[in-house]
């Protein structure tokens, strides 16, 4: 166990830690990337999902812009494109 001085330290040991473990589970880098690649594939289907079904039920939307949270209304809700 590593003695630290701040929580910016034990941040970074965490993260080294699970990325660690993470590539370890693969049997090779190109393996854990690709894994990366179908997670964020996975993310921006589940994102784009959610804003089509805001858009379609009228809902707005709220989001973090310019250090504060901003609401949509549902005509303004940009669909990305399929990832």
């Amino acid at each position: 166990m590593a003695i630290v001085d701040n929580k910016s330290q034990l941040y970074d040991i965490a993260a080294d830690e699970r990325e660690k473990y993470a590539r370890a589970a693969y049997d090779s880098y190109e393996d854990a990337e690709e894994h990366d690649r179908a997670v964020d594939r996975a993310m921006r289907a589940a994102v784009r999902d959610a804003l089509i079904e805001h858009k379609r039920a009228g809902q707005p939307i709220a989001v973090w812009q310019d250090d504060k949270v901003v609401w949509i209304r549902a005509e303004e809700i940009v669909i990305p494109e399929e990832p």
